[in-house]
């Protein structure tokens, strides 16, 4: 592990305090362009480059990929959708970090009304606009 200079720390601060000026935006640890939509971006099994590991992973490209996943099957378990969204993602097993990520971002979903449970199941809530 390399120690990064405070010059180095220093001009990141500096960049990133004129990221408003820029049309840039953080969120979750992640810096966004203001003006593009967010997407989850999938990694195919054709270019291994493009698996990320968990932590490289927004939180609101899992919403958004839990929600196609309900749009596609309607209802599902907390489990299924845990598993069904890692798999995606390319992830083989879900371990206690990938289940626990998954698990806060689906409750913070419910709480929000983005989706709902329904005794052992898990539906999308249907945008009236």
């Amino acid at each position: 592990r390399k120690k990064v200079t405070k010059l180095f720390i220093d001009q990141v601060k500096k960049e990133l305090s004129l990221m408003d000026q820029y049309n840039y935006n953080r969120s979750s640890g992640f810096i966004y362009k203001i003006d593009e939509e967010i997407i989850a971006r999938i990694p195919s099994e054709k270019e291994p480059e493009t698996f990320r590991s968990i932590d490289y992973l927004p939180n609101e490209e899992i919403t958004l990929a839990t929600k196609a996943i309900l749009k596609d099957c309607f209802s599902i378990t907390k489990e299924g959708l845990i598993d069904t969204t890692a798999r995606l993602f390319g992830f083989n097993r879900t371990g206690e970090l990938i289940y626990d990520r998954f698990s806060k971002i689906i409750d913070k979903m419910i709480r929000n009304k983005i989706i709902k449970k329904n005794q052992d199941t898990i539906t999308l809530i249907e945008d009236e606009s």
